[in-house]
């Protein structure tokens, strides 16, 4: 990613990358009903996270095609309605499993979302963080 001082666009970008995170395979599908070649964009998104390439481009495509296949709020700008799993418990010295790459803002609480410890997209297991 070419922002990384944690401006807002690279908010965004995480943003963006936790909704396709979560919406991975509705994506797909909406995509492959539209298009049978339409998951040539999520494709270039996923390229580009694992090489640890600039994303914004790829995003922006991705949100391109959802937008032409029929939902109207795309990938970019919906993000921040993602969907956090597990709850709050407020305890000090809290641990919380993230995005391996960095590059998400998703967050999953250990032991709360059925064993989930790998990320969808890379399929590496999920890093262990202190709050």
């Amino acid at each position: 990613m070419t922002d990384q001082g944690g401006g807002s666009s690279n908010r965004e970008t995480r943003d963006a990358v936790a909704y396709v995170c979560d919406q991975l395979d509705t994506i797909r599908s909406t995509l492959k009903q539209y298009n049978p070649d339409g998951e040539a964009e999520v494709e270039r998104v996923l390229t580009a996270l694992a090489a640890g390439d600039d994303l914004a481009e790829p995003l922006r495509s991705l949100h391109e095609a959802v937008l032409r296949a029929g939902d109207a709020g795309g990938v970019l700008g919906r993000s921040r309605g993602s969907k956090l799993i597990g709850e709050l418990s407020g305890m000090p010295d809290e641990r919380v499993l993230m995005c391996p790459l960095d590059q998400c803002s998703r967050y999953v609480w250990p032991g709360a979302a059925d064993g989930i410890a790998h990320c969808r997209i890379s399929r590496q297991p999920l890093r262990e963080e202190r709050l």
